[in-house]
């Protein structure tokens, strides 16, 4: 429990998903992902960075990220994801900035890890396949609530801004994830 080190690694319940906010990227909108605990206790980090091919996107003349992270690289705790990840080798400062931890079952991280990796299948698009979009599925997929409104709405009667602020921009969709799921936690990168 706690990789033998209960002070600096909290994990009260041994079940955990946290939710990634990049402060460094496409400022000010910037990139989420999220960290889910496997059955090894270990957690691994996905991403919707890259394109099926594995290469680098551009938009708008933003490099956006890495190739897709799916899992692939086990962390001791949140904190040691946070403190250690660098998107490039040699970066200085840490990629996310602050992680949103939120309790959920061994059931629902199963859930949100399937649903991120057909999330990562699906072609990138700005705008209905973004990394704010693969995690909202993700974390509603997992019945964890991501905003006020979980109902579907008639595209009739959408207001345009608001689904953009909501669904598409990882800032929003960030904050909104935390204000209706207040029994998370917040870390942070420690300062070196």
């Amino acid at each position: 429990y706690c990789a033998l080190n209960p002070i600096r690694v909290i994990d009260p319940n041994g079940d955990s998903c946290a939710v990634l906010l990049a402060g460094n990227t496409l400022w000010p909108v910037r990139h989420m992902a999220v960290l889910v605990q496997k059955e090894d206790e270990k957690w691994y980090l996905y991403s919707k960075d890259g394109d099926d091919d594995g290469s680098l996107k551009t938009v708008l003349g933003f490099e956006l990220g890495t190739p897709d992270q799916v899992g692939n690289v086990p962390y001791s705790s949140v904190q040691d994801f946070l403190d250690n990840y660098r998107l490039k080798e040699g970066d200085e400062e840490p990629y996310y900035t602050e992680a949103y931890v939120l309790p959920t079952t061994p059931e629902q991280d199963i859930k949100i890890r399937e649903t991120m990796v057909n999330e990562l299948d699906k072609k990138y698009n700005l705008l209905w396949s973004n990394c704010a979009e693969a995690v909202n599925n993700s974390l509603r997929a997992a019945g964890i609530k991501t905003n006020d409104n979980e109902c579907i709405i008639p595209l009739k009667n959408i207001n345009p801004s608001n689904y953009i602020a909501d669904n598409i921009i990882p800032r929003t969709m960030y904050g909104n994830i935390k204000r209706v799921n207040p029994n998370g936690r917040i870390e942070k990168p420690k300062k070196k």
